[in-house]
This record gives structure tokens, sequence and C-alpha cells, in this order.
């Protein structure tokens, strides 16, 4: 991997492509606001013949399973972003938040001196009960790197909790400035 000479340090936030488990998709399944996976609700896929207010609630529904922490948070704006996003995709992510694309990226950073860190919500649903190998990944790629996580926000932790993940980028940049010893 090439690194570029302005790439000073990299933060992950809410990332899968780890080559760790997905909650919910293996025998280990996750909690999410006190209910297993399994007892919730599937997502739900829109159809040609919804109402625009069908989609929409189509959307919360689903950024409430997969997304937020906290569904009360989910907003217009949330909403319109979703909506717009899944009308734009291309591709189905299929078996890309499984795979370890950006494990492997981050082992090559570390390796070049560049300081990691990672962001995860509290209630994210792609690491549920398994967020810890989140951390642990981190700590053995780069031992000391910081690890956050967010209370109460899930998958879109940036989205859902802007003041909390802003603060933590904002107070980390001193730190993430300073080049880490390769091993």
């Amino acid at each position: 991997m090439r690194i570029l000479p302005r790439v000073m340090s990299y933060t992950a936030i809410g990332s899968n492509a780890l080559g760790l488990p997905v909650a919910g998709t293996g025998p280990v399944r996750a909690t999410a606001r006190g209910l297993p996976m399994a007892a919730r609700a599937p997502l739900r896929k829109p159809n040609r013949n919804m109402s625009e207010a069908e989609i929409l609630d189509l959307h919360r529904h689903n950024l409430g399973l997969q997304m937020f922490g906290d569904p009360a948070r989910i907003d217009a704006t949330a909403l319109a972003v979703q909506n717009a996003n899944t009308r734009r995709a291309r591709i189905r992510s299929g078996k890309i938040p499984a795979g370890d694309s950006l494990a492997r990226r981050l082992r090559e950073m570390s390796a070049a001196g560049l300081p990691l860190q990672g962001i995860w919500g509290e209630r994210d649903a792609t690491a549920g009960e398994l967020l810890h190998t989140r951390r642990d990944l981190f700590q053995a790629v780069q031992p000391g790197c910081p690890f956050h996580v967010v209370p109460g926000a899930g998958h879109w932790a940036a989205f859902e909790a802007p003041d909390e993940v802003n603060r933590i980028l904002i107070d980390s940049l001193p730190a993430m400035e300073t080049p880490r010893a390769c091993h």
C-alpha cells in the first residue's frame, strides 16, 4: 500500500471489513437494546408500489434496527440521507462487512508509523456484544492506540452523536499528529 505523504493518521468510525464476525450473522447472536437479534424484526425492503410515506416508514424501521442506538434520534435528515443513498446504491454490500480488507490496511498503516484510533457506538448493531473484538483488533495492530465507545450511539455514531464524536476527534488531534513507532 502506498501511503500518501499527506496522510498523517487514520480514524475508523464504526467500520466493518475487519475480518471479525458481524453481530447476528453467526453462532454468536448479539443483543441490541436488550432484545436478542433473532427476536427482532427483520430489515424491510422497499418495492416500486410503495408510497413515499411508506418508504420513509420503512427507512425509519431499518435505521432503528441497524444504524441508530436510539430510534428516537432518527430525524428528517437521517431519513432523507437513507432514502437518497438507497436510491443511488449500485452494489449490495454482501460479504464486504465480514471481509478483512480494512484490517489489512490497518496493519499496513501501523507498520508505516501512522497513528490509528477507533470510534464505535456502544449500540452498534454490526458489533453488538462483539464490540470488544474491534477494540482487541486495534490493540493487536497498534498497542496503546485509542479506542473510544460513544455511549448510547449505534452504527451511525457520527450522525447520531456528532458532538461526542467531534469532541473525540478534536481532543485526539495532538496525539494523532505524532508518528507511532513501527513494530
